[in-house]
């Protein structure tokens, strides 16, 4: 049996209250932002950017930038663009392209928005670049939306 995953209060509040400020705390609060450094450049309505700063835990075995790090960077601001609509996302499903090996001595930035909701569920698309060259593509990641989780 699966125990249910109790949502922190605070979060749930900023979420159906659309206080951006407390959700944006919140993200940067997180556990794995903070160990990541990834910053919040903007966050509105169902839009959210973020920045994952160089840094020497970065690269991978072969020197790349780690993938593993820039899709929690596409998660969270493609989360945080989910949540900013007054509902809890949950999320479904993703399909990810690494379109080059990213350098993990530049940042990358990741910017999000929501391209349509229909009922409970919400569609968002992120871009992911270093400087011009986009790095990574997100076709969509699809969230489950829920006024409570």
């Amino acid at each position: 049996m699966t125990a249910k995953l109790a949502l922190p209060e605070p979060v749930l509040e900023a979420i159906a209250a659309e206080d951006l400020d407390a959700l944006r705390t919140a993200l940067e609060g997180s556990p794995l932002a903070q160990a990541l450094g990834i910053a919040y450049e903007s966050l509105e309505p169902g839009r959210a950017r973020a920045r994952l700063p160089a840094g020497d835990l970065l690269p991978n075995f072969l020197g790349f930038a780690h993938t593993g790090a820039l899709f929690a960077l596409a998660e969270q601001v493609m989360a945080a663009a989910a949540n900013t609509l007054g509902f809890v996302g949950l999320p479904l499903n993703c399909e990810i392209h690494f379109v080059k090996g990213a350098d993990p001595s530049q940042d990358t930035v990741a910017s999000a928005h929501v391209v349509d909701t229909q009922g409970r569920i919400a569609r968002v698309v992120v871009e992911v670049k270093q400087g011009d060259a986009e790095i990574l593509r997100v076709t969509e990641m699809v969230f489950l939306r829920t006024p409570q989780a």
